[in-house]
C-alpha cells in the first residue's frame, strides 16, 4: 500500500514538474522546496534553454538541495547566457557549499 501511494505521488510530482509554469516554479522556489522547484525549473530550462531566470534559479535550487554536481552543471549554462558572473553568483546563500568545495 504504501510503496502505491509512493509511486502516485512521484507521478503526480513529475507530471506537475512537466508542464511547471514560471509562476509555480517561483512559488516552489519562494517555499524553499528545492527538489520539487529544481524539478519545475528543469522543465522549463529544457523548453526555454536561453531563460537566465530560469536556469539560475535551477542552479540554486541544485545547491540548496544539496545537489553540487548539477548545481554547477546549471551554474555553466547560467554563465552561458551572459546573464551572470562567476563573482557574483557565489555570492547567493545557496552556493556556500560550492565556495567551500573550490576553497579545499
Amino acid at each position: 500500500m504504501r510503496k502505491a501511494t509512493l509511486w502516485m505521488c512521484l507521478a503526480a510530482a513529475c507530471a506537475q514538474a512537466e508542464g511547471a509554469t514560471p509562476d509555480e516554479a517561483a512559488r516552489l522556489f519562494d517555499t524553499r522546496r528545492w527538489g520539487e522547484a529544481a524539478a519545475a525549473y528543469q522543465s522549463i530550462v529544457e523548453r526555454e534553454p536561453g531563460n537566465a531566470l530560469a536556469i539560475a534559479r535551477l542552479a540554486r535550487s541544485r545547491a540548496a538541495n544539496g545537489e553540487d554536481a548539477a548545481a554547477l552543471d546549471a551554474l555553466r549554462s547560467w554563465f552561458a547566457t551572459g546573464s551572470a558572473s562567476f563573482q557574483a553568483a557565489m555570492t547567493l546563500p545557496e552556493f556556500e557549499s560550492l565556495r567551500a568545495a573550490d576553497a579545499a
